[in-house]
């Protein structure tokens, strides 16, 4: 059995869970749990697809917040109690059927650690998955929150941990208004997430290129079909007007709006018919996409999956000759190039 198959099969086990009954008092607050994990998923998934400084911690910090409001729900949903530190008398009877409609002070809590939570989500469910990936998880988001500190792996590694816990720990949180939990919009970044025989290049252009559909998804949200051509059109221009010649226009692999690629110059004889060679020409080799609308970023490795923007473009530029040497053409008779007009 393939890593693949083992992994749909530890999936499919999970979804013949059957949800914890939670007590009335409780159900609204492990439905808030359970959309608080639902949005930090999110943002991680969204994150890992975009390109600064602060995205690896930002994805550190937010998959470890999705895992551990996935492992505060379960608790609650079976016993609110389980969630109080045992050395916190209040905080016990905060949590107890003493207190009726489980008003909680939020200020007089003192909960257990996330290293607690997890051990005791386990102990009460000793066959179910994720207990490692969890582990792993809450201790990057805990170095990235108190320390700053972020390890050397790909983030790819932690959204795959969080896919492991979320996969194990969702079935058994009640979903009463049938709510899929992982992000639609993000659904071919998860599925490349889950395949192993996908590269760490393969499933950071999928992330980017789902990321950036959806911040054209929001930039465009509550417009009418009227208002999205003209809108979209001070963006394309806007995006123009930033960008560094020689550039040109192609069309963006996320959203289908305009974008440009930004290239350098390069001089190349093109060969013509007969197998001769041509002119000396300028040419401009693309290094770099951008979109000025859904703002997807694409370096030249990543460009170059697509046809489109790989593209060379002929710039219209009379050569510098003086910038050729004949040793980088050794088969080049430069005494038959001369223009005798210079």
């Amino acid at each position: 059995m393939s890593a693949g198959e083992a992994a749909a099969e530890k999936r499919d086990a999970g979804r013949q869970l059957q949800p914890i009954p939670s007590e009335d008092r409780s159900v609204q607050w492990v439905w808030t749990l359970r959309m608080l994990a639902y949005h930090d998923a999110t943002q991680a998934f969204k994150r890992y697809g975009e390109r600064d400084a602060h995205s690896h911690r930002e994805v550190a910090i937010a998959a470890g917040s999705a895992s551990e409001y996935l492992h505060t729900a379960v608790i609650i949903a079976v016993d609110p109690m389980l969630l109080a530190d045992p050395r916190h008398p209040q905080s016990l009877l905060m949590l107890s059927r003493h207190n009726r409609d489980l008003a909680v002070r939020h200020a007089d809590l003192r909960s257990i650690a996330m290293t607690r939570k997890i051990a005791l989500v386990h102990e009460m469910f000793p066959d179910l998955p994720g207990r490692e990936a969890a582990t792993k998880l809450a201790a990057r988001r805990n170095a990235a929150v108190h320390a700053g500190i972020l390890d050397t792996e790909d983030p790819a590694q932690l959204l795959q941990w969080l896919i492991t816990v979320g996969d194990a720990l969702e079935p058994l949180i009640a979903n009463p208004s049938a709510i899929i939990f992982w992000p639609d919009q993000y659904e071919g970044t998860i599925q490349s997430l889950r395949d192993d025989a996908a590269t760490a290049a393969e499933k950071l252009r999928e992330a980017r290129l789902e990321a950036a559909r959806d911040s054209f998804r929001i930039l465009t949200l509550g417009l009418s079909a009227e208002a999205i051509p003209p809108f979209v059109a001070a963006l394309e221009g806007a995006g123009r007007s930033r960008r560094t010649e020689p550039a040109d226009d192609r069309t963006c692999p996320a959203c289908r709006n305009l974008g440009w690629v930004s290239c350098e110059r390069a001089t190349t004889f093109p060969t013509v018919q007969g197998g001769d060679v041509g002119d000396l020409a300028i040419v401009g080799v693309p290094i770099r996409f951008n979109c000025g609308v859904c703002g997807l970023e694409l370096d030249t490795d990543e460009l170059l999956e697509f046809n489109n923007l790989r593209t060379v473009m002929t710039l219209d530029e009379e050569p510098d000759w003086s910038l050729l040497s004949p040793d980088d053409y050794p088969d080049w008779d430069s005494g038959t190039d001369i223009d005798l007009d210079v």
